[in-house]
């Protein structure tokens, strides 16, 4: 019988290469249609709004934590009523919500530089269709957090993953047909949102016999609410250090420049998330050993959850260092590939970026929030701050990275140190994963001048993905290399 934990992966990797084969077709197709100011302008301001997206009060992303951590121990009237006091939260923060959202809607021509005058008013627009999304994401996330916090995530992203080519192709019909411009798309992003939540709540009932909302008994809402409190902090850390690249660029850079970095930085984004969503197949499963009290199996769960994902990011960040250049120029032509210094720097900067998630998910899992919210919130102001000032001053991005990358080495070793002190010292990384994984990443630098331009994809591909596939197998403890071979077969 496919464990949870399993269907859950399965289902995120399923999303993961939709999302992937969707992008490698729309984007494209979105930037030849709208422009690369036009372009730029839409994927900065989706990364706007979805940092503005977090200051929803999160209690729905709390609930499935709850869920999660207390799910066997809570009867279904229990349940209802936090779900209930999810959507109290939820309603408590929304005038707080439309307010942030408005401002975000006055302040794009600030947050993005050069626009074309003739879309001043399609950018307010648009803006404002993408803020009622914000909203509409909130209350739709409901049915997704109670199934994933009861370890049925990966019936909600089915869900998502069948509407995800239907959404695009209306957005590329909505582009090439100009029926709306900017505004269109927002629109077709909100109609999507209303269909996913729809549907997932359809699934959340047929799945959960006690899927409703209660009254919640005085107490609970609050109890709730401040939680909700530090995931709220912890989301908008989160989507600034996803965002904080695209925002520094489309802010002191331009639109254009925006364009670029959304084509030479496709395959990190789909690099993490391939991280992102190992480690969060395993969090359900680590959230209820932790509440049952099971330390000792929890300590085992999440040494393996990191291992697995540091061999990944290991693998894939040399992969990026190796083909990046000659795959964007094969997809999207050379002229918006942003140099090969970039590369490595987005490289190096997503392995950290990797190792950093999966420890504040482990975190979540726990329910410890507060120290984590508090450093990463630090680190990130520190890394928009540094990140702004030296892209200002040299104009190199390759150069921001690094920058940010300084900036966020308090995260990296605080977090694993918050770890160590949830889990105990037996839920370390071996000691020789970063010595293979640097060693990994400086051969792949070495290699890349290598690797033609044409025919990569059937001279050099093979053998580096034969030899990156040793580095990171070479990373995890035979322990874990046998259960990912039980997992296979």
């Amino acid at each position: 019988m496919v464990s949870p934990a399993r269907r859950n992966a399965l289902a995120s990797y399923l999303n993961f290469a939709v999302l992937a084969a969707v992008g490698l077709v729309a984007n494209p197709l979105l930037a030849g249609a709208l422009g690369p100011a036009s372009f730029g302008i839409w994927k900065s301001a989706q990364r706007i709004f979805d940092v503005g997206a977090a200051a929803d009060g999160q209690a729905i992303q709390a609930l499935k934590w709850v869920i999660a951590n207390r799910g066997r121990e809570a009867d279904p009237a229990g349940l209802r009523r936090m779900i209930g006091s999810a959507f109290r939260v939820w309603l408590l923060w929304l005038p707080a919500l439309l307010l942030i959202q408005l401002g975000l809607v006055l302040m794009l021509p600030v947050l993005i530089a050069d626009v074309p005058e003739h879309l001043g008013l399609a950018l307010m627009l648009m803006g404002a269709v993408l803020g009622l999304n914000v909203v509409a994401r909130g209350v739709s996330g409901i049915p997704d957090a109670a199934l994933v916090g009861s370890n049925l995530g990966y019936r909600s992203m089915l869900v998502t993953t069948v509407l995800l080519p239907l959404s695009n192709a209306a957005l590329v019909i909505v582009a090439l047909s100009d029926a709306g411009g900017l505004v269109g798309l927002a629109a077709v992003v909100l109609a999507a949102t209303v269909l996913n939540g729809a549907l997932t709540w359809l699934v959340a009932r047929a799945s959960l016999p006690w899927f409703g909302a209660s009254r919640p008994e005085p107490g609970e809402t609050g109890e709730l609410a401040r939680f909700g409190g530090w995931v709220l902090g912890w989301a908008l850390v989160a989507r600034l250090m996803l965002a904080t690249e695209i925002l520094l660029l489309g802010a002191i850079l331009g639109a254009t420049a925006a364009t670029a970095w959304v084509f030479t930085s496709f395959v990190l984004q789909f690099a993490l998330a391939a991280c992102l969503m190992t480690a969060s197949a395993m969090m359900p499963g680590l959230g209820r050993l932790l509440g049952q009290g099971e330390i000792a199996q929890a300590a085992a769960r999440g040494k393996e959850t990191r291992e697995v994902v540091a061999a990944i990011a290991t693998v894939l960040g040399c992969l990026m260092v190796l083909f990046n250049e000659a795959f964007v120029g094969l997809w999207a032509g050379p002229e918006v590939f942003m140099g090969q210094p970039l590369t490595i720097a987005m490289a190096l900067a997503f392995v950290q970026l990797a190792l950093c998630r999966c420890d504040g998910q482990i975190q979540d899992a726990g329910l410890k929030l507060r120290p984590k919210v508090l450093l990463g919130a630090a680190s990130t102001l520190l890394s928009l701050l540094f990140g702004g000032v030296v892209l200002a001053i040299t104009g190199a991005p390759w150069v921001m990275i690094a920058a940010i990358m300084v900036a966020r080495l308090p995260m990296w070793v605080g977090f694993a140190v918050m770890v160590r002190r949830l889990l105990g010292p037996s839920s370390a990384l071996p000691r020789r994963s970063l010595p293979i994984a640097v060693g990994a990443l400086a051969l792949s630098v070495l290699l890349a001048p290598l690797v033609p331009q044409s025919a990569w994809v059937v001279t050099a591909l093979p053998p580096a993905l034969c030899l990156t596939a040793v580095a990171g197998w070479l990373m995890l403890t035979p322990l874990t290399r046998a259960k990912l071979l039980a997992m296979r077969s």
